[in-house]
């Protein structure tokens, strides 16, 4: 009898899987969904969920020019010409202990360091919209390194010195080495600044686009840096954008940092005041990317679209 009993139960099972396989296959067919359809759908999904996430983007990229005035005034008059020929934004980071040397100790004649000031003087007046300075501290060095009057030092005598010399109060402060704690963002705000960018391995999202009193935008690519060997190398126009457009997915901006040295001549591991033309070639590409993706050029301090 046990035996018959279990014969039975089998037999229904089977039966049982015979019938749901069935209609499982008359569901396929009268509806069906290939695994590309099955992907596609997934992947407008994900769309949908990032655009959901990061519904702000500035469509838009900021290029920031650091330690200026430096020890290439040849190429910085190069790469501020190039941005106000093209008619596209540029933030200068201005070192106001180097503004004091090249005026004061009159090096022009020596190697044409001022040169970059007089530029810098004459474009503002007529490019104030595109060519926008920023308090880069004043003689570069790490704000970790001083407690909280000192860093207020450091800032403050920069921008007393842009003040003097070119007529015009900053608003946005690049950090040198990027670093930066709350001491300095207290003093900035304290101040009057509205906008910083240090960088993107430095500043920590969110990064609001709008409806702030203090604007956070850290680098997110760069197109030179110095290498674990101690060598200045520098970065292709493609990895550049790809980078940029890395930084527009995940935050809604992207700001490219930059150096003169990335834009110089070298020999082995030394750096030259004469401008290389292939690294030139190179930002010209980048622009070209950039300008042909309907992406804008603007200063550091019109990113956010409330500006």
């Amino acid at each position: 009898m046990r035996k018959i009993v279990l014969i039975t139960s089998i037999v229904l099972v089977v039966i049982s899987i015979s019938v749901v396989s069935g209609l499982m296959l008359t569901q396929e067919k009268s509806n069906p969904v290939s695994d590309k359809e099955t992907l596609v759908s997934e992947n407008i999904q994900q769309q949908q969920s990032l655009e959901n996430i990061n519904i702000l983007s500035c469509n838009c990229v900021a290029f920031r020019l650091d330690d200026i005035p430096g020890p290439f005034p040849i190429v910085e008059v190069e790469l501020i010409n190039f941005f106000m020929e093209k008619k596209i934004g540029l933030t200068l980071g201005i070192m106001g202990g180097m503004l004091g040397d090249v005026l004061e100790n009159d090096v022009q004649s020596e190697n044409n360091k001022s040169i970059s000031i007089e530029l810098i003087k004459e474009e503002l007046k007529k490019n104030a919209e595109i060519l926008e300075l920023s308090n880069h501290s004043w003689r570069h060095r790490n704000l970790l390194a001083f407690d909280r009057d000192g860093q207020l030092n450091q800032i403050m005598q920069t921008e007393h010195e842009m003040i003097e010399i070119f007529g015009k109060k900053p608003a946005v402060f690049l950090p040198p080495y990027n670093n930066f704690n709350q001491d300095t963002i207290e003093i900035l705000k304290e101040n009057g600044y509205t906008h910083m960018s240090s960088g993107r391995n430095k500043d920590f999202a969110p990064f609001p686009l709008k409806d702030s009193e203090f604007y956070r935008f850290p680098a997110t690519t760069l197109t030179g840096w110095r290498d674990t060997s101690g060598e200045w190398v520098t970065s292709p126009h493609q990895v550049t954008f790809s980078e940029i457009k890395k930084g527009l997915s995940d935050h809604g901006f992207a700001v490219v940092m930059m150096h003169p040295r990335d834009y110089t001549m070298k020999n082995n591991t030394e750096n030259f005041d004469v401008v290389n033309p292939e690294q030139i070639q190179e930002l010209e590409l980048l622009i070209k990317d950039i300008q042909d993706n309907g992406l804008r050029i603007v200063p550091l301090g019109k990113i956010n679209i409330d500006s």
